[in-house]
């Protein structure tokens, strides 16, 4: 599963970084929101987005509103990486977009469990995707 990591602090982009290798998901890495943008709109985008919530060019949270306005937005799991903690923020992060929240600093194994789960629900949504468009096929109707 690849995983695009967008953070502006090297510190912070270098501790996920080191993570993800160890857990052995293929990256994409980027320090500003713009550069971001480019990767989920190259031809092999990730899957995985780790986003911070301010950054350089474009932040996290319109990339997420972004994404969320494109004909595959669906395809991506989005996970905001940010500072911010407050009820206000997370609820802000799942309301543009995002599918999941964490706060820095963060734990290891937090991160670790987010992203299984954002496997998991990848995974899903292509066999419901594969389940809709075989039933589309044989003229059976899902809306």
């Amino acid at each position: 599963m690849k995983i695009l990591i967008a953070e502006d602090d090297v510190t912070q982009l270098n501790r996920v970084k080191l993570y993800l290798q160890k857990w052995n998901y293929d990256l994409a890495e980027c320090r500003d929101g713009s550069k971001a943008w480019d990767i989920i709109n190259s031809e092999d985008p990730p899957n995985i987005l780790l986003l911070d919530w301010k950054m350089p060019g474009m932040s996290g949270i319109s990339i997420c509103r972004s994404v969320r306005k494109m004909e595959k937005g669906g395809d991506f799991y989005i996970i905001l990486l940010t500072a911010k903690s407050t009820e206000e923020s997370v609820s802000e992060g799942i309301e543009t977009g995002a599918d999941d929240f964490i706060s820095k600093p963060f734990y290891p194994l937090d991160l670790k469990v987010r992203l299984l789960t954002a496997v998991k629900v990848i995974e899903l949504r292509r066999k419901l995707s594969k389940a809709e468009n075989a039933l589309k096929e044989k003229g059976i109707s899902i809306d």
